[in-house]
């Protein structure tokens, strides 16, 4: 699960715990993240889900936002691989979900949640490590080997001790999200439970829907085993998904709009390097005239759309490097500076008059 409740520091109150430095320098921030021993919320955001699969060395994977729910519409995207979906956890709508007929947990590769806001790249590991095709790099693959003979709880605790995984994972938080993630534990730990909370504290969770062994699976790390939701009909399986999605939506009151679904699917990229590699094959045993000539011509245009693609990645990873930078600092420092300078008061005041 993921809990976000911003906080207002108290006057005279300092907004971080003393592990978590003053100093703007990136490299002292950066060791800041990388020694935080537990994992931060991180927001539904494609962009930030498709880095984290790619620096933990995934290939030729891309994550999608999904806009409608029309199974149709769906099967247009590239091959999709599974799905990501994002709600508000309620403990009222966890119960039918145990009637469900679970499923052995041989036929999928499964972990349980064990530690609190991992379950965005739970969900992301529970898809990746059931497709066999794709390139997850050496960390996963060692991860996986691993991990085969594992129970899901077991598999569960090895992932929140993923070193690796949760670097980069928490390398997408901010500073006051690290402390909030903190003050979360603490107050835990006081109560003896994770699950005591505020009443009034929204608390969002991450499950995936994926297709593994010809079944249809429901991976919910808080849920002991895997949910087989029928039969998988190479990309059909998304019309079950899709299907259970709405049903658990609906269980919401009416009005209740926060919800996200995100889809891993191939990168345009390896589709396309695929066709250009294929028709290159073609090329070199293709006899002078006009069917060389319109091969050439499909190769020139495939060439046109990886440039593009290639593109779109530089602007996506620069997107990403942004959304690590931490602004929070830089804007108490600039505040505290603009105060001693009357500049913050005079602002504010122009502001009032208006």
């Amino acid at each position: 699960m993921n809990t976000r409740k911003p906080r207002i520091a108290k006057k005279g109150e300092c907004l971080f715990p003393s592990y978590l430095s003053a100093s703007l320098d990136p490299e002292v921030l950066r060791q800041q993240k990388d020694n935080y021993p537990g994992w931060c919320t991180v927001e539904s955001d494609p962009i930030v889900f498709m880095n984290i699969l790619r620096e933990i060395g995934v290939n030729g994977v891309d994550v999608v936002e999904i806009y409608t729910m029309d199974a149709d519409e769906l099967l247009q995207l590239s091959r999709t691989y599974g799905l990501v979906f994002l709600f508000k956890w309620e403990k009222k709508f966890t119960s039918d979900e145990k009637e469900v007929t679970s499923g052995e947990t041989d036929q999928v590769w499964f972990a349980n949640q064990v530690t609190e806001n991992s379950c965005a790249s739970l969900a992301l590991i529970n898809i990746i490590l059931n497709h066999t095709e794709i390139d997850i790099g050496d960390h996963l693959k060692g991860f996986e080997e691993f991990t085969r003979n594992f129970s899901s709880v077991a598999r569960g605790l090895a992932l929140a001790n993923f070193d690796s995984l949760r670097r980069v994972h928490n390398s997408f938080a901010s500073a006051s999200e690290m402390y909030e993630s903190s003050m979360s534990l603490m107050r835990a730990a006081r109560a003896k439970k994770v699950s005591d909370k505020d009443e009034d504290e929204d608390v969002f969770h991450y499950v995936a829907y994926v297709p593994s062994n010809g079944r249809i699976w429901e991976l919910d790390g808080l849920i002991s085993d895997p949910v087989d939701l029928g039969p998988s009909i190479e990309q059909t399986w998304i019309y079950s998904a899709v299907d259970h999605i709405r049903a658990r939506i609906s269980r919401y009151p009416e009005g209740e709009i926060r919800f996200n679904v995100m889809a891993l699917v191939e990168s345009p990229i390896s589709r396309l390097h695929g066709l250009w590699e294929e028709l290159k094959s073609q090329a070199t045993i293709t006899e002078p005239g006009t069917g060389l000539v319109q091969i050439e011509r499909e190769i020139q245009r495939i060439e046109i759309q990886l440039k593009a693609q290639k593109d779109i990645i530089l602007e996506k990873q620069e997107y990403a490097n942004r959304r690590k930078h931490e602004y929070t600092l830089f804007l108490q420092k600039m505040l505290a500076y603009l105060h001693e300078r009357q500049n913050l008061q005079d602002s504010i005041y122009y502001e009032r008059q208006q």
